[in-house]
């Protein structure tokens, strides 16, 4: 018995104060990763919900330009609908346009629906240029015309609003096409 005695004299915690040390570590490690993980779950959400809104501001953009390709005449373009002539102003600037001027008035809603997008993409067209088939400066579209010096090139500005999971990831593309009458 006196041995029993002697061996529990001598103990003095060491082991326990080094076990919970290692506990707190361990909890800080864990907690630290966890905090790490979060954020990069919505660094990827955010990406993911921009990436769905650039496919459906791409989207409005071929739709706005098989419309154009559909046309006879551009004598529909009057400045509503968001069908803009030549000297009608467009409700956006160069900036980021405001979400206001996206409304049935000012711009057409794109005509299919889309897997999570929160809200329809839309666009705008705008004449930008008539002319002859030999049209020359910024907006040069060489080589139409030369089988029908007659015809007309029309140059169209389209600009597409797209939206991802929630209307705050919002992508604004602008594109030039032309089309010969």
């Amino acid at each position: 018995m006196k041995l029993k005695s002697k061996l529990k004299g001598d103990q003095k915690g060491a082991v326990l104060i080094v076990g919970l040390f290692m506990l707190v570590i361990m909890t800080i490690i864990g907690v630290t990763a966890m905090q790490s993980t979060g954020l990069e779950e919505k660094m990827a959400s955010n990406v993911r919900d921009r990436n769905v809104a650039l496919q459906a501001a791409e989207s409005a953009l071929r739709e706005a330009e098989d419309y154009i390709e559909g046309l006879a005449t551009i004598s529909g373009f009057n400045g509503s609908g968001g069908l803009y002539g030549l000297n009608d102003a467009e409700p956006i600037t160069s900036g980021a346009p405001a979400g206001s001027t996206w409304t049935d008035t000012n711009s057409r809603i794109f005509g299919s629906s889309l897997d999570g997008v929160n809200t329809a993409p839309r666009y705008m067209i705008k004449i930008r240029n008539v002319g002859n088939s030999n049209l020359e400066g910024s907006l040069n579209i060489k080589g139409y015309g030369k089988e029908n010096p007659a015809s007309q090139a029309v140059i169209f500005r389209v600009t597409a609003r797209g939206t991802g999971g929630t209307d705050q990831s919002r992508v604004f593309l602008q594109t030039h096409y032309g089309k010969l009458f």
